[in-house]
């Protein structure tokens, strides 16, 4: 377990936020299907702009095969777009391609289609630096509250472990609950 609280400890250091992936276009277009909304591409950004309304949410990751899982919680913050742009610089150059000419989980018409976009879009700014698109970016959630949850026994008892890091005055406090 002291490998976990380890880990933990690191990704709460402080200055230190976690970068949280957004709602996927991919589900979005399902949430919106549910309700009978078109998912365009002007509906998916306020609908992830509606996100940041309360400036609360959490992110979790879990893996069954290790038997652990890490639920982070705190406020959640857009990225400044200066390291939007300097990540976006940082990636493949056919991978900023894809990102620029992508509308995601928009049909496309044909793979001839989406290749001939992409030639064009690389023709195009060939020699050049490519821009980061508009709708490019991610956010960073400041952690208040860490749990990290680890099985116990192949699940058997379900006397799992559930350790929490809560943020209080710039100290991390840590208990134990219940599974």
């Amino acid at each position: 377990m002291s490998n976990l609280e380890d880990i933990a400890k690191q990704m709460v250091m402080p200055g230190k936020g976690i970068l949280a992936a957004d709602e996927s276009s991919g589900t979005i277009k399902k949430r919106f299907d549910s309700i009978d909304v078109e998912s365009t591409e002007e509906n998916r950004r306020n609908y992830r702009e509606m996100l940041f309304h309360n400036n609360k949410g959490h992110l979790t990751w879990y893996s069954r095969a290790q038997g652990v899982s890490i639920r982070i919680q705190g406020e959640v913050q857009k990225i400044d777009t200066s390291i939007s742009d300097n990540y976006f610089a940082s990636r493949d150059r056919n991978a900023q391609i894809s990102a620029s000419i992508s509308k995601q989980s928009e049909t496309v018409v044909s793979r001839e289609v989406l290749d001939a976009e992409f030639k064009k879009f690389a023709d195009d700014y060939e020699g050049k630096e490519i821009p980061r698109p508009d709708h490019w970016g991610g956010v960073i959630i400041q952690p208040e509250k860490v749990e990290v949850w680890k099985s116990r026994d192949d699940y058997k008892t379900r006397l799992h472990d559930r350790i929490v890091f809560t943020l209080s005055n710039d100290q991390w406090i840590k208990s134990r609950l219940y599974p």
